[in-house]
């Protein structure tokens, strides 16, 4: 009997060992299950952020290249202004040269109108006195 109870013994144990090593096949599948599963979310991920730094990446050439534009656009308005403002500069210079003909007509017909209104008086006050004699 002792050798039949060391046989359901040896039995029971083998049965323990063969539930533990399907449990441990069991807890490796999913283990194995596990890590495919991280290693997919894993590639997806640096799938996702190699899309993204692309994306990141046309995002900078595309402001680049709109602030070379923005930049072009300045200069050529600049250039158009300091221009505008030459000619503006040009043509007041030319009215302030235009004024000081014009003062320098206006004094000269002063000076002749004060002459005449001068000779016309001393005209008038000679006759004046002819009259009273």
């Amino acid at each position: 009997m002792d050798v039949l109870h060391n046989i359901h013994i040896m039995g029971f144990f083998f049965l323990s060992l063969q539930i533990e090593k399907s449990k441990m096949e069991e807890e490796k599948k999913i283990g194995v299950d596990h890590v495919a599963k991280l290693t997919k979310e894993q590639e997806q991920r640096d799938l996702e952020l190699s899309a993204l730094k692309q994306e990141l990446e046309l995002v900078k050439q595309t402001h680049e290249l709109h602030r070379l534009q923005m930049e072009t656009e300045a200069k050529a308005a600049t250039g158009g202004l300091e221009g505008r403002l030459k000619e503006l500069e040009i043509h007041l210079e030319d009215s302030r040269n235009q004024v000081r003909v014009l003062e320098a007509y206006s004094q000269s017909k002063s000076k002749m109108f004060n002459k005449k209104e001068h000779i016309f008086k001393s005209f008038v006050e000679l006759q004046f006195g002819a009259l009273k004699v």
